[in-house]
């Protein structure tokens, strides 16, 4: 009977071990040109390109992720790596407080690195987070990125992004020489401690009623100027342009309709003459 007892513990231990860790997340395996458990741009380019490789400089194991910008016909592209691939999850039972990584990257010209996650339960969004990197490393540095929720439940899966961007935020006119190095990227827990370079700028206040799909965005504008309030996909692709033009200093409030859209994650960007800030908001 103890011996019973025991290895239906040790099943039911490995088996929640495996449930809440980031599947390949250490990118050790590699399948052909592709980490496994993860789609990338390697998959959807139209020609023979490789913007994600398996490279052997890695933080721990023997190896790391690299994602460079890459040129085809007159155009530079951002590289991007999903898990486990597009519009899917992965099995995930937790409620993290952040995503963590480590990273090198030389950026060049204004261009950054994009990490987001969201996660999910019984196939509703409950949180998620995005963040943006600029520095340029020769050695590892740790990121993270604080993930905030709608509920207090634990989530049953979750997806992740890594991506790059250019300084306008699109997934086009990159620099060539731009990459970055990820390794042992993973859910976390405790304080954030603030390493979104763009934390510090104003936040975009957001309630969606996920029910109608009706998303109520709120901002406040110090100067008078011009005011773009645009949706983006996670390649970057402008989707919906939600609000032009000069305004007045004040308060904002607009409220824009989401149940049109794909069910998926996107990126709500909004630019100002007192600076620029994104948030995530979903489509379910």
């Amino acid at each position: 009977m103890k011996t019973k007892y025991l290895y239906f513990s040790c099943a039911w231990l490995c088996a929640t071990l495996a449930l809440s860790q980031i599947p390949n997340g250490s990118f050790e395996t590699w399948t052909n040109k592709d980490p496994d458990n993860w789609e990338t741009s390697n998959t959807n380019s139209n020609s023979n390109i490789v913007s994600v490789t398996k490279v052997g400089s890695a933080k721990a194991g023997s190896n790391a992720m690299k994602l460079s910008a890459w040129a085809y016909q007159g155009f530079t592209f951002g590289p991007i790596a999903i898990c486990p691939h597009s519009n899917s999850y992965f099995p995930y039972a937790g409620h993290p407080t952040m995503i963590t990584g480590w990273y090198m990257a030389s950026l060049q010209g204004g261009d950054k690195m994009m990490v987001s996650g969201a996660l999910r339960k019984s196939h509703g969004t409950i949180g998620g987070g995005v963040s943006y990197f600029t520095t340029n490393t020769s050695v590892y540095q740790q990121f993270q990125v604080p993930i905030s929720y709608t509920s207090t439940a634990n989530s049953d899966s979750a997806t992740m992004v890594v991506t790059l961007f250019s300084q306008s935020g699109g997934g086009t006119d990159l620099n060539p020489a731009s990459y970055v190095i990820i390794d042992d990227i993973q859910f976390s827990n405790g304080t954030p401690n603030g390493v979104s370079e763009l934390s510090k700028e104003k936040k975009i206040r957001l309630k969606q009623d996920l029910q109608t799909g009706l998303l109520r965005i709120e901002f406040d504008l110090i100067q008078s100027g011009p005011v773009n309030l645009f949706m983006c996909d996670l390649q970057g692709r402008v989707v919906r342009e939600i609000l032009s033009g000069n305004q007045d200093p004040g308060k904002f409030r607009v409220d824009h309709q989401m149940d049109d859209l794909p069910p998926a994650m996107y990126l709500l960007k909004l630019e100002t003459v007192d600076g620029a800030v994104t948030a995530k908001v979903f489509s379910y």
